[in-house]
């Protein structure tokens, strides 16, 4: 488990309320379910960026889908192709399984990754809602 073992999770994530134990705890889930895919970027045998990938189907959508859930790159690293190659990654991916839909949600503040992501061909389109319901 490269992740569990090299990753200094406190640089490659932005949540400052998401801990190291419960990281690791959703990564070990998510590596035993067979929809979910994971690709890692490695430099001197530390884990400098990753993006993650959850298949699924909806009805608005033929065929079947890739989200990206999860895709972040250390900032010491940024602005190297790193993102661009996880990118890349994750499209070779949904091309192999003859996917033709990827998509992504990202927060309003991060104008820095929107205009990643529309220089790789990304369009906005949708606006997500959510509700955290106090009962979980």
């Amino acid at each position: 488990m490269i992740m569990k073992k090299y990753m200094n999770w406190s640089e490659m994530f932005l949540y400052d309320s998401l801990k190291k134990e419960e990281a690791f705890k959703r990564f070990d889930a998510i590596c035993k379910r067979k929809d979910y895919q994971t690709f890692v970027a490695v430099h001197n045998n530390k884990v400098i960026g990753f993006i993650g990938l959850c298949k699924g189907i909806a009805f608005n959508i033929e065929g079947e889908y890739i989200q990206i859930i999860a895709f972040a790159v250390n900032k010491y690293y940024q602005n190297k192709g790193i993102g661009t190659k996880l990118l890349e990654k994750a499209e070779q991916y949904a091309q192999k399984g003859n996917i033709g839909t990827l998509c992504l949600h990202s927060g309003f503040q991060r104008q820095k990754a929107h205009a990643f992501y529309e220089r790789k061909g990304y369009i906005k389109r949708d606006i997500v809602f959510k509700n955290l319901f106090e009962w979980l």
